[in-house]
């Protein structure tokens, strides 16, 4: 991504001749972070009885989303693109090659894409910093459910109590028929004799 590179919109109307608002526009359509709007009226460029004007869009950071990358391979490869500001309405939009920033506002852009990249760092620490409270609290919530089941009891209590459900289980899984009675009380000899082992 050229995080250089300016635009240019040949024709704007004077109901949309605001810097502001082609700010929030490109911003909005998450393109990027603009620094300055330039805005020329055309001497020549008439249509019917209202000027027509032409920008220049200078960004501080183009944003790092698939929206940009496609948005500048465009102008790259077809030399232009369009950019929707009041649907069904769009500005056709080219690189700028016509005119250049002053030595200051390149370093004034340089900043701002600086804290462009800081805010957006800063944000996903955040995310993950809220994720990770997020995690702890559950945790926490977690723990206190089980101590408030298993701390009240004493070791004894809480035998009794798993020796109550596996009687319970041994309950539910009980044979139905005289085979089946058969073969169960083979298998729990051999599970005390087992367990008797160790």
């Amino acid at each position: 991504m050229n995080q250089r590179m300016s635009l240019m919109i040949p024709r704007v109307f004077p109901q949309w001749v605001d810097e502001e608002t082609i700010v929030k526009i490109f911003h909005e359509q998450h393109i990027g972070n603009v620094y300055k709007v330039s805005i020329i009226r055309q001497p020549d460029g008439r249509r019917g009885n209202y000027p027509i004007y032409k920008a220049f869009i200078y960004f501080n950071a183009w944003y790092k989303n698939e929206i940009a990358f496609n948005f500048q391979e465009r102008i790259m490869n077809k030399r232009e693109t369009r950019v929707v500001y009041d649907d069904p309405w769009y500005w056709v939009v080219f690189k700028n090659t016509e005119q250049r920033l002053s030595n200051n506002d390149m370093r004034i852009m340089r900043l701002g894409n600086q804290l462009v990249t800081l805010i957006n760092y800063t944000e996903t620490i955040e995310a993950r910093l809220a994720l990770i409270e997020e995690r702890d609290r559950e945790s926490e919530s977690a723990l206190n459910v089980s101590n408030n089941l298993f701390g009240k009891h004493s070791n004894a209590e809480m035998n009794k109590l798993l020796m109550t459900l596996n009687e319970v289980t041994d309950q539910e899984n009980e044979p139905e028929n005289a085979e089946e009675q058969v073969y169960y009380q083979q298998m729990k000899i051999q599970e005390n004799m087992e367990s008797n082992q160790y």
